[in-house]
């Protein structure tokens, strides 16, 4: 989840698209919430840790018309 205020930070209308480059356990709920708050996101490999995860992911995403991507160095 959110860090307490980081939803607040995520409102800044300037923000459309979220870094996120946390622990691989992490990417899939920080990308849903991100996603939900009508924000892109970027995320470090793994995207999600399985198939079925990473699907939703990708459909929401598309359903709200934003954009999510994963990084591989």
């Amino acid at each position: 989840a959110l860090a307490v205020g980081a939803r607040d930070e995520l409102a800044e209308p300037a923000i459309d698209v979220v870094p996120l480059c946390v622990p691989p356990d992490l990417h899939a709920t920080l990308a849903r919430e991100c996603l939900e708050l009508g924000l892109s996101a970027f995320v470090e490999k793994p995207l999600a840790l399985d198939t079925p995860t990473a699907a939703e992911l990708f459909a929401l995403a598309r359903a709200k018309r934003l954009v999510l991507g994963a990084n591989h160095n």
